[in-house]
């Protein structure tokens, strides 16, 4: 996929984990479900970054003929979102990033999409089931708040 200034980027996702709560003084989801999911992104070519949302594209969810994005519903007020690595710096060639993208959706299971500046959209079919890894940090917090 490519990158907000035109560089090459590969993502691998690597864990998806759904929760609802309850949180102690945190709200739960609006839509249903959060959903977590853990990626790895390495700029191929050059030093890059990823499409924020105000440039018209970034990271989305698809389920059905519903399109979410990551401010959606109560997405950015979980137990984790601020506390676990997310991506907002650049990305370098040769030096891969973990980090952790969060949704509020209405069910298990979509799509995850990522839109590139050029509008271009590169899609993930993201299980209904929690599986994979990178999101130990995420069940930490979730612990903190139940």
């Amino acid at each position: 996929m490519t990158g907000a200034e035109g560089g090459q980027l590969k993502v691998t996702p690597l864990g998806v984990l759904y929760h609802r709560g309850p949180y102690r003084g945190v709200d739960g989801p609006a839509n249903g479900w959060f959903v977590a999911i853990a990626l790895r992104i390495e700029a191929l070519d050059r030093q890059d970054r990823l499409v924020a949302p105000a440039e018209g594209g970034g990271w989305g969810w698809r389920s059905g003929e519903q399109q979410i994005d990551t401010i959606d519903g109560n997405a950015t007020s979980t137990p984790w979102v601020g506390e676990v690595p997310e991506f907002g710096d650049p990305i370098l060639p040769g030096k891969p990033q973990a980090g952790v993208v969060t949704f509020d959706v209405p069910a298990k299971g979509g799509e995850l999409q990522y839109t590139s500046a050029d509008g271009v959209v590169t899609s993930w079919t993201v299980p209904a089931a929690a599986t994979g890894s990178g999101l130990e940090k995420v069940r930490q917090r979730i612990k903190l708040f139940t």
